[in-house]
C-alpha cells in the first residue's frame, strides 16, 4: 500500500488529538487557575530517496508526543468577596497535601473552603486536600470549635504558603489544575525562604485567578486543525482511489 496512505492517516490522527486539546482549553476558559495546554508534535521516521545523485528525504507524517502547558503566565484576577478565595499576583503556587500519597502537590487555583477533619477545621481545596503553610504544614483554622466559627479570629491569609518551583517546564499534570514535581523541576522552596532580590508573589484574599486561555487564539487554531484534518482525510481518499485504479489496470 502507498506510503501516502499511512502519512495521511498519521496526519489525521495527530490533528484530531490537537482538536481535543484545543477543545479542552476552550471548555476551561472560565475555570479558575487553569493554564492553557499546547500539543507537542514530532516527525516520524524519514527515508532517503536517491534522485539525480542527491539524497532527498521523504517524511512519513507526525505524531503527538505530549500535551504541555504553553505558559504559566497568570490569568486575569476576578474579585469574588469570599473570605476563603485567594489568588497569587505574580509567581508562585499554593501547596496542597495529597491524602493518597502524602506528597505535596501544587496549584494556582485558590478557591478554598473550611473542612472539618476530626473535629478541627482545616483550609482545603474543592477535592478536600489540605492547603499548606510556609512550613509545609496544613493550615489550621480552628481547634475543636474554640473560636465559635471556623476561622474566626484567625489570620487565614497570613497562614497560607506560596511556593516557588525553579523549573516549571515538564510539570506532571494531575488534572483539576493540580501539578506534581519531579527531580527535573528542581527543589521547591517556600517564598518565605527566598532572597530579597527574587520576585515575590502577592497573596490576595477575596479574589481568584482565572484561566490564561486566549479564546481568539484557540478559535484560530481550531479552524487550522479542522482544515488540516479535512485535507488529511482527502489525501486518504485519494490514495485509496489510486490504489483501486491500479488494481483494476492489472486485471
Amino acid at each position: 500500500m502507498r506510503s501516502s496512505f499511512y502519512t495521511a492517516a498519521a496526519g489525521a490522527a495527530g490533528n484530531l488529538l490537537r482538536i481535543s486539546v484545543i477543545s479542552n482549553n476552550m471548555a476551561n476558559v472560565n475555570t479558575a487557575g487553569y493554564k492553557s495546554k499546547n500539543s507537542v508534535f514530532s516527525d516520524l521516521i524519514y527515508t532517503a530517496l536517491a534522485a539525480q545523485n542527491e539524497n532527498i528525504e521523504k517524511g512519513h507524517g507526525i505524531r503527538m508526543d505530549k500535551t504541555d502547558s504553553l505558559t504559566y503566565q497568570p490569568g486575569a484576577l476576578n474579585q469574588t468577596g469570599r473570605d476563603y478565595d485567594f489568588a497569587i499576583e505574580g509567581p508562585g503556587f499554593f501547596g496542597l497535601l495529597d491524602p493518597d500519597t502524602d506528597n505535596t502537590i501544587y496549584t494556582r487555583d485558590g478557591s478554598f473552603e473550611p473542612v472539618n477533619i476530626d473535629g478541627e477545621f482545616y483550609l482545603c481545596d474543592s477535592m478536600g486536600r489540605q492547603v499548606l503553610d510556609a512550613d509545609g504544614e496544613p493550615v489550621l483554622l480552628s481547634v475543636n470549635g474554640e473560636d465559635g466559627n471556623e476561622g474566626e479570629g484567625i489570620d487565614v491569609a497570613g497562614s497560607i504558603g506560596i511556593f516557588k518551583i525553579p523549573i516549571q517546564d515538564g510539570l506532571d499534570v494531575l488534572g483539576y489544575n493540580v501539578y506534581a514535581v519531579s527531580d527535573k523541576n528542581g527543589e521547591v522552596y517556600s517564598q518565605a525562604n527566598m532572597d530579597n532580590e527574587e520576585p515575590r508573589g502577592k497573596l490576595l484574599q477575596g479574589m481568584l485567578e482565572m484561566s490564561n486561555v486566549e479564546l481568539a487564539k484557540e478559535l484560530s487554531q481550531l479552524i487550522e486543525s479542522q482544515k488540516a484534518y479535512q485535507l488529511s482525510l482527502k489525501m486518504l481518499q485519494t490514495s485509496d482511489e489510486i490504489e483501486q485504479l491500479e488494481c483494476e489496470l492489472r486485471r
